[in-house]
């Protein structure tokens, strides 16, 4: 019994350049341009329209990742208690 799927495939011309930037974004993502491409096409098959907003990341995600840049950067504050980050984490809202 033959076990491997059979894929379809697609072909599409993109600037070089712009490629290497993309796939470098996917790739810290940890996602591959494949991947992506199956995230659209699932989307818009079931949406049965293309995505108004093309961004396949949910906010949770995002806001992670900018964590991460911010932990990178050394722009964190640290705090001798939870109750202290607490204090902080309320008094900024507004």
């Amino acid at each position: 019994m033959d076990t491997k799927k059979n894929f379809g495939r697609i072909n599409a011309r993109i600037d070089p350049e712009l490629k290497a930037e993309g796939d470098a974004v996917l790739s810290e993502l940890g996602y591959t341009p494949s991947t992506l491409i199956t995230v659209l096409y699932k989307t818009i098959v079931r949406n049965k329209a293309i995505p108004r907003d093309m961004t396949m990341l949910d906010p949770l995600d995002v806001a992670t990742a900018k964590a991460h840049a911010e932990i990178e950067n050394g722009d964190y504050d640290e705090f001798d208690n939870v109750d202290d980050w607490y204090k902080d984490l309320t008094d900024n809202e507004s």
